[in-house]
Protein backbone atom coordinates (compact mmCIF):
# COMPACT_ATOMS: atom_id res chain seq x y z
CA UNK A 1 0.00 0.00 0.00
CA UNK A 2 0.95 3.70 -0.06
CA UNK A 3 3.49 5.00 2.36
CA UNK A 4 5.86 7.84 2.89
CA UNK A 5 9.57 7.28 3.16
CA UNK A 6 12.09 10.57 3.96
CA UNK A 7 9.59 12.63 2.19
CA UNK A 8 8.11 10.62 -0.90
CA UNK A 9 4.80 8.60 -0.78
CA UNK A 10 3.87 6.03 -3.01
CA UNK A 11 3.26 2.31 -3.06
CA UNK A 12 6.81 1.46 -2.74
CA UNK A 13 8.36 -1.77 -3.40
CA UNK A 14 12.01 -2.59 -2.76
CA UNK A 15 13.70 -0.91 -5.36
CA UNK A 16 12.06 2.14 -5.50
CA UNK A 17 12.07 2.05 -1.73
CA UNK A 18 16.00 2.10 -2.42
CA UNK A 19 16.13 4.78 -5.09
CA UNK A 20 14.99 7.12 -2.68
CA UNK A 21 17.12 6.52 0.25
CA UNK A 22 20.11 6.57 -2.63
CA UNK A 23 18.65 10.17 -3.84
CA UNK A 24 18.98 11.79 -0.72
CA UNK A 25 21.71 14.49 -0.35
CA UNK A 26 24.19 12.82 2.02
CA UNK A 27 23.67 9.49 0.32
CA UNK A 28 26.99 9.56 -2.19
CA UNK A 29 29.32 10.75 1.09
CA UNK A 30 27.30 7.68 2.92
CA UNK A 31 28.20 5.38 -0.02
CA UNK A 32 31.58 6.31 -0.49
CA UNK A 33 31.98 6.70 3.54
CA UNK A 34 31.35 3.25 3.99
CA UNK A 35 33.52 1.57 1.23
CA UNK A 36 36.66 3.73 2.56
CA UNK A 37 36.25 1.96 5.89
CA UNK A 38 35.73 -1.32 4.24
CA UNK A 39 39.10 -0.93 2.01
CA UNK A 40 41.35 1.70 3.12
CA UNK A 41 40.69 2.13 6.86
CA UNK A 42 37.58 1.70 9.67
CA UNK A 43 39.06 4.41 12.21
CA UNK A 44 40.04 7.66 9.77
CA UNK A 45 37.47 9.11 6.79
CA UNK A 46 38.59 9.62 4.17
CA UNK A 47 39.98 13.61 4.46
CA UNK A 48 37.49 16.53 2.52
CA UNK A 49 39.68 16.28 -0.88
CA UNK A 50 39.44 12.93 -0.74
CA UNK A 51 35.80 12.25 -0.10
CA UNK A 52 35.34 14.95 -2.73
CA UNK A 53 37.29 13.12 -5.36
CA UNK A 54 35.89 10.00 -4.53
CA UNK A 55 31.76 11.43 -4.31
CA UNK A 56 32.91 13.17 -8.19
CA UNK A 57 33.91 9.05 -9.14
CA UNK A 58 30.77 7.45 -7.93
CA UNK A 59 28.54 10.64 -9.56
CA UNK A 60 24.97 10.75 -9.93
CA UNK A 61 25.09 7.51 -11.69
CA UNK A 62 25.91 5.95 -8.51
CA UNK A 63 29.39 4.35 -10.06
CA UNK A 64 30.74 1.99 -7.39
CA UNK A 65 33.13 0.48 -10.15
CA UNK A 66 34.62 4.13 -10.90
CA UNK A 67 34.58 4.42 -6.90
CA UNK A 68 36.87 1.89 -6.39
CA UNK A 69 39.11 2.27 -9.37
CA UNK A 70 39.21 6.26 -7.45
CA UNK A 71 40.03 4.48 -4.04
CA UNK A 72 43.42 3.17 -5.41
CA UNK A 73 44.90 5.91 -7.17
CA UNK A 74 44.68 7.46 -3.35
CA UNK A 75 47.92 7.45 -1.32
CA UNK A 76 46.11 6.31 1.52
CA UNK A 77 45.13 3.25 0.23
CA UNK A 78 48.73 1.90 0.03
CA UNK A 79 49.64 3.69 3.10
CA UNK A 80 51.09 0.79 5.64
CA UNK A 81 49.46 3.01 8.58
CA UNK A 82 45.64 2.60 6.94
CA UNK A 83 45.61 -1.15 8.38
CA UNK A 84 42.58 -3.27 8.33
CA UNK A 85 42.15 -6.20 10.77
CA UNK A 86 40.98 -9.65 8.58
CA UNK A 87 37.62 -10.43 9.59
CA UNK A 88 37.46 -13.94 10.88
CA UNK A 89 36.25 -15.81 7.53
CA UNK A 90 38.07 -13.35 5.45
CA UNK A 91 41.43 -14.78 7.08
CA UNK A 92 40.05 -18.02 7.62
CA UNK A 93 39.43 -18.15 3.62
CA UNK A 94 42.52 -16.29 2.46
CA UNK A 95 44.78 -18.83 4.48
CA UNK A 96 42.97 -21.54 2.86
CA UNK A 97 43.34 -20.64 -0.30
CA UNK A 98 46.78 -19.52 -0.11
CA UNK A 99 47.83 -23.24 1.36
CA UNK A 100 45.20 -24.76 -1.18
CA UNK A 101 42.91 -26.39 1.75
CA UNK A 102 39.12 -26.83 0.24
CA UNK A 103 37.01 -26.72 3.20
CA UNK A 104 34.57 -29.54 0.92
CA UNK A 105 37.90 -32.09 1.00
CA UNK A 106 38.33 -32.24 4.81
CA UNK A 107 37.73 -35.05 6.66
CA UNK A 108 33.93 -34.53 8.78
CA UNK A 109 35.61 -34.22 12.69
CA UNK A 110 37.74 -31.41 10.87
CA UNK A 111 35.12 -29.39 9.04
CA UNK A 112 33.07 -29.51 12.26
CA UNK A 113 36.03 -28.07 14.04
CA UNK A 114 36.64 -25.45 11.78
CA UNK A 115 33.34 -24.33 12.26
CA UNK A 116 33.81 -24.03 16.46
CA UNK A 117 37.24 -22.22 15.41
CA UNK A 118 35.35 -19.47 13.69
CA UNK A 119 32.87 -19.50 16.07
CA UNK A 120 35.25 -18.85 18.75
CA UNK A 121 36.24 -16.21 16.74
CA UNK A 122 32.91 -14.54 16.32
CA UNK A 123 32.17 -15.04 13.13
CA UNK A 124 30.15 -17.96 11.98
CA UNK A 125 29.60 -17.87 7.89
CA UNK A 126 25.67 -16.82 7.01
CA UNK A 127 24.88 -16.53 11.10
CA UNK A 128 25.75 -12.45 11.63
CA UNK A 129 24.58 -11.42 15.39
CA UNK A 130 21.84 -9.05 13.81
CA UNK A 131 20.96 -7.12 11.12
CA UNK A 132 24.13 -4.66 10.89
CA UNK A 133 26.08 -7.77 10.22
CA UNK A 134 29.36 -8.39 12.20
CA UNK A 135 32.16 -5.69 14.01
CA UNK A 136 35.06 -4.46 11.94
CA UNK A 137 38.28 -4.13 12.41
CA UNK A 138 40.04 -4.06 15.89
CA UNK A 139 37.34 -5.96 17.04
CA UNK A 140 38.73 -8.79 16.13
CA UNK A 141 42.13 -8.70 18.09
CA UNK A 142 41.36 -10.26 21.22
CA UNK A 143 42.94 -12.63 23.61
CA UNK A 144 40.16 -15.99 23.26
CA UNK A 145 39.39 -14.83 19.51
CA UNK A 146 43.71 -15.07 19.25
CA UNK A 147 43.68 -18.54 20.55
CA UNK A 148 41.02 -19.77 18.00
CA UNK A 149 43.07 -18.15 15.58
CA UNK A 150 45.75 -20.24 15.93
CA UNK A 151 43.86 -23.63 16.52
CA UNK A 152 42.31 -22.53 13.07
CA UNK A 153 45.46 -21.91 11.45
CA UNK A 154 47.23 -25.45 12.82
CA UNK A 155 44.24 -26.93 11.55
CA UNK A 156 44.45 -25.64 8.10
CA UNK A 157 48.06 -26.44 8.43
CA UNK A 158 48.23 -30.22 8.94
CA UNK A 159 45.52 -30.48 5.95
CA UNK A 160 48.00 -28.85 3.60
CA UNK A 161 50.48 -29.21 0.88
CA UNK A 162 53.68 -26.90 2.35
CA UNK A 163 56.61 -28.94 0.50
CA UNK A 164 57.45 -25.31 -0.74
CA UNK A 165 58.38 -24.75 2.60
CA UNK A 166 59.84 -27.95 4.03
CA UNK A 167 61.33 -28.39 0.76
CA UNK A 168 63.86 -25.77 1.64
CA UNK A 169 66.51 -25.57 4.55
CA UNK A 170 65.54 -24.07 7.64
CA UNK A 171 67.38 -21.07 7.39
CA UNK A 172 65.21 -20.06 4.04
CA UNK A 173 61.88 -21.32 5.71
CA UNK A 174 60.76 -18.04 7.24
CA UNK A 175 61.54 -16.62 3.62
CA UNK A 176 59.25 -19.20 1.90
CA UNK A 177 56.39 -18.65 4.61
CA UNK A 178 56.49 -15.48 4.03
CA UNK A 179 55.92 -15.93 -0.06
CA UNK A 180 53.38 -18.45 0.44
CA UNK A 181 51.49 -16.38 2.89
CA UNK A 182 52.61 -13.35 0.19
CA UNK A 183 53.14 -11.32 3.25
CA UNK A 184 55.32 -8.06 1.97
CA UNK A 185 58.32 -8.55 4.94
CA UNK A 186 58.72 -9.91 8.64
CA UNK A 187 59.18 -7.69 11.65
CA UNK A 188 62.03 -7.91 13.91
CA UNK A 189 59.58 -9.52 16.24
CA UNK A 190 57.71 -11.83 14.05
CA UNK A 191 60.84 -12.78 12.64
CA UNK A 192 62.47 -13.64 16.43
CA UNK A 193 58.76 -15.09 17.16
CA UNK A 194 59.02 -17.69 14.42
CA UNK A 195 63.00 -18.40 14.15
CA UNK A 196 62.23 -21.44 16.84
CA UNK A 197 60.10 -23.04 15.28
CA UNK A 198 61.15 -23.12 11.82
CA UNK A 199 62.07 -26.69 12.00
CA UNK A 200 58.26 -27.54 12.50
CA UNK A 201 57.01 -26.78 9.47
CA UNK A 202 53.21 -26.89 9.87
CA UNK A 203 53.73 -25.28 13.05
CA UNK A 204 56.21 -22.60 11.75
CA UNK A 205 53.35 -21.67 9.10
CA UNK A 206 50.52 -22.08 11.61
CA UNK A 207 52.02 -19.11 14.04
CA UNK A 208 52.90 -17.53 10.19
CA UNK A 209 49.01 -17.15 9.93
CA UNK A 210 48.74 -15.26 13.40
CA UNK A 211 51.20 -12.78 12.88
CA UNK A 212 50.11 -9.32 12.71
CA UNK A 213 51.71 -9.15 9.07
CA UNK A 214 49.71 -11.45 7.95
CA UNK A 215 46.41 -10.86 10.39
CA UNK A 216 46.24 -7.57 8.81
CA UNK A 217 45.53 -6.09 5.58
CA UNK A 218 47.95 -3.29 4.63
Amino acid sequence: GTKTVLGTTGNLDADSFADVVLGQPNSPKYVVGRIWSRLVCGVTPPAPDVLARLVAAYGPNRDVRATLQAITQEAAFTDSSQALVKQPVEWAVGLMRALRVRPSQLPAKASATLLVGLRDMGQVPFLPPNVGGWPADTAWLTTSAGLARLRVAQLIAAHADLSTVSGTSTANRLAATQTLLSVDQWSGRTTAALNPVADTVPQLVALAACAPEYVVSL
